[in-house]
């Protein structure tokens, strides 16, 4: 094989690459590096696999508590918008019914 026929088929395995979904390409990539790091590294540490699913909990746990918060703030925020004038007038004063 001569060195043109080389770059030929050198360039068209990367026009043939480049036309594929760059998605496809990038989930390729992950599953790649998660086959080796379960056969190398988590094999050799198991405390890694164990930090991994703290984190991910935490993660999850902040998610539930953000979303928690933009709900309670959408509900005060929908409280202030029924209030009318007069009721605005006296919370914003600090009266309040009794």
């Amino acid at each position: 094989m001569t060195k043109a026929d080389d770059l030929k088929s050198l360039r068209s395995e990367f026009c043939e690459e480049s036309r594929r979904n760059s998605r496809t390409v990038l989930q390729e990539h992950c599953e790649i590096v998660e086959q080796k790091l379960a056969e190398g590294m988590l094999a050799r540490n198991r405390r890694w696999i164990s930090g991994n699913k703290y984190e991910s909990d935490r993660l999850l746990h902040y998610n539930r508590e953000k979303d928690d918060a933009i709900e309670e703030s959408s509900r005060l925020v929908e409280l202030v918008n029924s209030l009318d004038r007069e009721q605005k007038r006296a919370t914003k004063e600090g009266h309040r019914e009794g």
